[in-house]
């Protein structure tokens, strides 16, 4: 009798932590069958659930579920205000987690066009990440440590762009690629390397971005198997440094090459990248004809992409 007492407080959580998952699951269930306003109320169900037992890692779950139903619908709203409640779920359990929910977060700022709210997030998160002591992490789960640093990063990077404080940009790219040499990861450096590159663009040291985009390109070529898509981006960011140095032969050439790497992928998003570099090359030559081309081409595969998205 003594032993049932002893273990039924764990075999109650036990059985809490099973159904508030199993509801989860139901819950995502519905939004992959669409039914949203059943999906919405189960994962809710769940949340509160788990919630009021405490059982923070099912509630995680449940609320991963909502906010991939808000984005569906494209309720950002209701998104960001599921993001807070997870990085007050992430905040319970421990700073690797809390990291994580912080760039969930970070991002979705980011998607709605609030920059500064984002940098300001992201920069939470590369605090609680740095507060994770590498020492008594297990040597299995360190590179993960130092790899959602580097995400952090490049969201600074990037937010920092929009914002067109390109002194902070260069700095983060500077210790984003001295991150991916620690990580000895040479996608990671490849990747390192063109947002170094676009910051050198940025500050308008165009021939420091060649230098860097050829870097890049090579670094790319060496992880194709990996990551196929980096030899397109070094590609588009070289054809960038060239086209502002006013070299439109290199930079044709080097767009030709990213556009027929993004069609070989079957990339869209690569591929309208590179139409537009073309647009904007020729923009700058004042063929302007030329440049309305590119620009309906890069328009007809945004608008395919379109369709592709809206079939169910």
């Amino acid at each position: 009798m003594s032993w049932c007492r002893k273990h039924y407080p764990c075999q109650k959580a036990k059985r809490l932590e099973i159904r508030s998952e199993s509801i989860g699951c139901l819950g995502n269930a519905y939004v992959f069958f669409q039914d949203y306003t059943q999906a919405e109320t189960t994962l809710q169900q769940a949340a509160k659930l788990a919630r009021e037992n405490q059982v923070w890692t099912a509630e995680a779950v449940s609320l991963s579920g909502l906010s991939t139903l808000y984005v569906t619908q494209g309720n950002t709203r209701k998104q960001l205000e599921i993001q807070l409640q997870s990085v007050e779920n992430a905040r319970k359990q421990d700073k690797h987690e809390e990291a994580l929910a912080l760039i969930n977060l970070a991002s979705a700022y980011a998607t709605v066009g609030d920059d500064q709210k984002a940098v300001e997030v992201f920069q939470q998160a590369l605090i609680a990440v740095r507060q994770i002591d590498l020492a008594k992490v297990l040597p299995n789960l360190r590179e993960e440590v130092l790899t959602v640093e580097s995400h952090v990063l490049t969201g600074l990077i990037l937010s920092y762009r929009v914002l067109g404080e390109f002194d902070r940009g260069l700095t983060t790219a500077q210790d984003l690629y001295r991150r991916a040499q620690t990580l000895h990861r040479p996608d990671l450096e490849a990747w390192a390397l063109i947002q170094l590159a676009a910051s050198y663009n940025d500050f308008n040291n165009f021939s420091q971005a060649v230098t860097v985009s050829q870097q890049a390109l090579t670094a790319a070529r060496q992880v194709k198997g990996k990551r196929p898509d980096l030899e397109a981006q070094a590609l588009e960011t070289l054809s960038d440094a060239y086209s502002k140095q006013n070299n439109y032969a290199l930079a044709e050439k080097a767009a030709q090459q990213s556009l027929m790497v993004a069609r070989q992928l079957e990339d869209p998003l690569l591929e309208k990248n590179a139409l537009a570099q073309f647009s904007q090359i020729y923009n700058k030559q004042g063929n302007y004809p030329k440049a309305l081309e590119y620009a309906q081409e890069q328009l007809a595969v945004v608008q395919r992409q379109s369709c592709k998205t809206l079939k169910f």
